[in-house]
């Protein structure tokens, strides 16, 4: 595949995932594409992508197992939400150059893929 190719594809990509509003996980069809440009990373279960307040600097997309989102520390921590293989995190805290508003860990073994 040419380099205008991958980089039509992830323009492509881009537009649709920025452009939904159902928040739905990425097709797998994308997710084979991010595979080709992105860095895979793996996580061990209880170790964390990025914590709550940290400076944004990757987003993340589940390609294999489960994360948890929480925010708060010990008595106060809560879930706030589980992704999916094809779930995107960090993203919105990356493009607009926020701090992260809530902590990632793996919920077990995890595949990722980070840009």
């Amino acid at each position: 595949m040419t380099s205008d190719v991958a980089d039509t594809q992830h323009l492509d990509w881009l537009a649709r995932s920025f452009g939904r509003t159902d928040y739905a996980p990425l097709y797998p069809d994308d997710l084979e594409t991010l595979k080709r440009v992105a860095i895979k990373r793996f996580k061990f279960d209880r170790s964390h992508l990025f914590r709550e307040g940290e400076t944004a600097t990757a987003a993340y997309v589940v390609v294999k197992g489960t994360v948890e989102l929480y925010r708060g520390t010990g008595s106060n921590r809560r879930v706030v939400a589980r992704v999916l293989p094809g779930g995107i995190i960090g993203d919105i805290a990356l493009f607009s150059d926020e701090p992260y508003i809530s902590s990632a860990q793996a919920a077990g073994n995890v595949d990722l893929l980070r840009f």
